[in-house]
């Protein structure tokens, strides 16, 4: 299962109803909606899957897990593309105790 984290030095700033994620890594400037938003918020308090993205937002919303996932595919996919979002893998025995990127 890919764990994702927050891309390195990542902004998301609100612009009126919508949000605004800028990747310095790729240059590249994303309007995104509020599903996105919480994903790249959940992203860049603790790395995590599709699935645990989806959980926290299902638990906080009282959406279904399956609808939410079906909608966060997409979602993670685009932000990925974007450089807002990076593939990460957690620490593994002999590891440094640190996040290591893929």
């Amino acid at each position: 299962m890919t764990r994702y984290q927050l891309g390195s030095g990542v902004r998301v700033e609100p612009i009126g109803q919508a949000w605004a994620g800028f990747a310095p890594g790729t240059g590249q400037t994303l309007m995104l909606n509020d599903e996105a938003a919480a994903c790249l918020e959940v992203l860049g308090e603790r790395p995590g899957s599709i699935e645990d993205v989806a959980r926290l937002l299902s638990d906080d919303t009282g959406e279904s897990l399956a609808a939410i996932i079906d909608v966060l595919k997409g979602t993670f996919e685009l932000l990925a593309n974007a450089g807002l979002i990076q593939p990460c893998r957690l620490a593994t025995p002999g590891d440094s105790p640190t996040l290591a990127t893929s």
